[in-house]
């Protein structure tokens, strides 16, 4: 595998001897378990850049969270669902009327992956995949109701488990100290561990 990777211009983006794993018994020792490779193309680019590991969001798992930044100077969206609607109770024929309309009024920008002799491109494919998309959307703006949480319903996340959380994270960090310095972990913080971690189950 390390012999394929090499030959075909692979780059490991690890920060060297950075743990991903911390074991949930007392004497595992620290492990780099997840590897992020990058090819030629998205190593000239920086691509992945900002690789990290993140402690602070790994909770109940024994691995740690892994995150980079695929394309530089761009905002993380804090909705990735977008706008959400209530196609359960959308009139389904006045929806396929929707998208009929909104489908030959962009038909133009999407006409050319119907076409089977045209060179298409990786940025025309992404260009229309959004204009789809958009096209999607247009129809659903149209006749469906947007979807709103009821006022009776609770929310996932509180206080409680904020407090969890953040425990957790004092709690495998001080685990995460003691096997780098003596390889063993403390049995009052593993137990602790176990405990604060029931409150996500």
């Amino acid at each position: 595998m390390v012999e394929w990777l090499t030959q075909h211009g692979f780059r490991l983006i690890n920060t060297p001897g950075k743990a991903t794993y911390l074991g949930h018994t007392r004497n595992r020792s620290l492990s780099v378990l997840d590897l992020t490779f990058a090819n030629g193309p998205a190593t000239q680019n920086a691509c992945p850049s900002d690789w990290a590991v993140n402690q602070d969001i790994a909770y109940g798992s024994d691995y740690y969270t892994i995150q980079w930044t695929l394309f530089n100077n761009i905002e993380p969206c804090d909705n990735i669902c977008g706008q959400r609607f209530n196609i359960k109770d959308t009139d389904c024929k006045k929806w396929v009327e929707a998208f009929e309309e909104a489908y030959k009024a962009n038909f133009q920008n999407i006409a050319i992956i119907m076409d089977k002799e045209a060179d298409i491109t990786a940025d025309t494919l992404e260009a229309t995949t959004t204009r789809l998309t958009q096209i999607f959307e247009q129809a659903s703006i149209k006749v469906a109701k947007i979807h709103k949480p009821s006022p009776k319903a609770k929310p996932w996340w509180n206080e409680g488990l904020s407090e969890s959380a953040a425990l957790i994270q004092l709690y495998r960090d001080t685990k995460h100290s003691q096997i780098e310095e003596t390889g063993i972990c403390d049995v009052y913080i593993e137990a602790e561990i176990r405990q604060t971690q029931n409150f996500f189950k």
